[in-house]
C-alpha cells in the first residue's frame, strides 16, 4: 500500500484518548485530596461548578450530534471521513476538549477536589502537545488548502484565551433584592468582565447583605465565583446569563 494511502488509513498518532488524559489525572488528584490533603476550597467557587458542567455536557453533546451528521468518526484515533466546519466547529476548532475542560473543573469544584484543580494544567499541555498539535499536523496533511483556510478563519480555543461567563439571578419575593450566583473562566484580565453586569464591581466588594466572592488563577487563566443577595441595580427579576467570547 502506498505511503500516502497508510497515512489515510490511519488517524492521527496521538498519545491517548482524550477522555482518559482528562479522567486519570482527575480520578488520581482526588485520592490524592486523601492521602495529601491540601487547603480546602473557597465555599464560594462550589456553585460556579453546576453551571460549567452543565455548560461542558451541552457542549460535548453537540460535538457528538454534529459529527454523527457529519458521517464522521468521534474517536480522533480513527481517520477522518470529512473536515467538520459547522456546529461548534464554527467557533473552535476544539470544542470537544473545551468540553472536556469544563467538565473537569466542573465536577472538581463540586467536589472540592484541590489536586485535581493543581494537576489540570499538566492535563492541558498533554492534550496540547500530545493530541491537539498532532491531529493539526495530520489535518492538515489531509485536507490540505481546505484545513490551513479553516486554520486562518477559526482560532484554537482554550481557557487561555477564551472568556465563559455563566450567572443565573432570581428577585426575593416583595423585596428589591436578588440572589445572584455567577461565575466566570478566562484569561486574567478579562474573566472578570464576562460576568452579569448587574454584578460588575462586586467581586471582591461587601456592598449587600451577602457578598461572597474568590478567584482563582492557573497560570494564564483566572476563574472568578460570585455569590450575591441583595440589591442589584439592573437585575431583572429573572434571568440566565451566558458570555462565551475570544
Amino acid at each position: 500500500m502506498p505511503e500516502d494511502d497508510r497515512f489515510a488509513a490511519h488517524g492521527p498518532d496521538i498519545i491517548a484518548p482524550p477522555p482518559l488524559l482528562f479522567a486519570g489525572p482527575w480520578l488520581v488528584g482526588f485520592l490524592l485530596d486523601l492521602l495529601l490533603p491540601l487547603p480546602r476550597l473557597p465555599l464560594a467557587l462550589r456553585p460556579l461548578g453546576l453551571p460549567l458542567t452543565v455548560a461542558a455536557v451541552a457542549l460535548i453533546g453537540w460535538f457528538f450530534v454534529t459529527m454523527r451528521r457529519a458521517g464522521t468518526p468521534v474517536d480522533p484515533r480513527e481517520a477522518p471521513t470529512t473536515l467538520v466546519q459547522s456546529g461548534p466547529f464554527r467557533f473552535t476548532r476544539n470544542p470537544a476538549y473545551i468540553g472536556w475542560t469544563l467538565l473537569y473543573l466542573g465536577l472538581t469544584l463540586l467536589a472540592g477536589g484541590r489536586w485535581a484543580l493543581v494537576l489540570l494544567p499538566a492535563v492541558l499541555f498533554a492534550v496540547d502537545r500530545g493530541v491537539i498539535q498532532r491531529e493539526e499536523r495530520y489535518l492538515e496533511k489531509q485536507f490540505g488548502a481546505d484545513y490551513r483556510e479553516y486554520l486562518g478563519r477559526v482560532r484554537l480555543m482554550s481557557i487561555f484565551n477564551a472568556d465563559l461567563g455563566l450567572g443565573a439571578s432570581v428577585r426575593i419575593p416583595f423585596t428589591d433584592s436578588n440572589i445572584t450566583v455567577a461565575g466566570s473562566i478566562g484569561a486574567k484580565e478579562r474573566a472578570p468582565d464576562v460576568l452579569p453586569g448587574y454584578t460588575h464591581g462586586r467581586l471582591g466588594g461587601n456592598q449587600n447583605f451577602i457578598n461572597n466572592s474568590t478567584t482563582l488563577t492557573i497560570g494564564p487563566a483566572e476563574g472568578t465565583a460570585l455569590l450575591v443577595i441583595g440589591k442589584q441595580d439592573g437585575a431583572p427579576v429573572i434571568d440566565l446569563h451566558l458570555v462565551l467570547s475570544r
